[in-house]
């Protein structure tokens, strides 16, 4: 499905923004996240940017799939969208930041690090 189609299906029934995925539970947002593309979650977020903040079954927002990913732009975009998702626990009680520190994701580390009071 490209963009373009996205667009215009979520214009026709933005519900289908409000849907997760079935037993984990991710939203769109979730998947845009996981998948790396900026142009639709740029709108997703413009459309509903509580959705930034919505985590899964595990409690994970869209930021902690991010950080399993390594995606940079992508953690920029949604702790622009959202400061405060920086600091959401999943139910293991684990930050976005521990995921990318876990996963080595050295930019994404770099990047967050000094929101978390962390010199590098």
């Amino acid at each position: 499905m490209t963009y373009r189609l996205f667009k215009d299906l979520i214009q026709n029934n933005e519900e289908f923004l409000m849907q997760k995925t079935g037993e984990t539970k991710n939203s769109v947002l979730h998947l845009a996240a996981r998948f790396g593309h900026i142009e639709l979650l740029a709108f997703i977020i413009e459309l509903l940017p509580d959705l930034v903040s919505i985590g899964n079954i595990k409690g994970e927002t869209p930021l902690h799939e991010t950080c399993c990913q390594g995606n940079t732009n992508v953690v920029k975009l949604l702790v622009e969208a959202n400061p405060y998702v920086i600091g959401t626990l999943n139910h293991e009680m684990q930050a976005a930041f521990y995921i990318a520190c876990s996963y080595r994701h050295v930019d994404v580390v770099k990047y967050m690090a000094p929101t978390r009071g962390v010199r590098l």
